[in-house]
């Protein structure tokens, strides 16, 4: 049985894919991450993550636009906001 015919929430997949990440499992993390922002296009957290691996990955466009989408949640709290938007703008000055 995989934890994909478990039907976990959304922050269980989170945590995993944050947990595979870290422990290097890169390629897992981003399939898992991906799936999740496309059933829950709101989850911010999600898309952040899979930006910045995107990021690391060399994926820079990819990144560009979540951190974009990300940035343009109005309900997520104002500081995350401008942080994300800052992540935007520098990764946009590298490109």
């Amino acid at each position: 049985m995989t934890y994909r015919s478990l039907k976990p929430l959304r922050s269980e997949v989170y945590t995993l894919a944050f947990y595979l990440r870290k422990g290097g499992d890169v390629a897992e993390a981003m399939s898992m991450l991906r799936e999740l922002v496309r059933k829950h296009p709101d989850h911010v957290d999600s898309m952040a993550l899979l930006g910045s691996i995107c990021e690391e990955t060399g994926r820079r466009e990819e990144a560009l636009q979540l951190y974009r989408r990300a940035a343009a949640d109005e309900a997520i709290p104002p500081d995350a906001r401008r942080q994300l938007a800052g992540m935007a703008a520098a990764l946009q000055r590298r490109c």
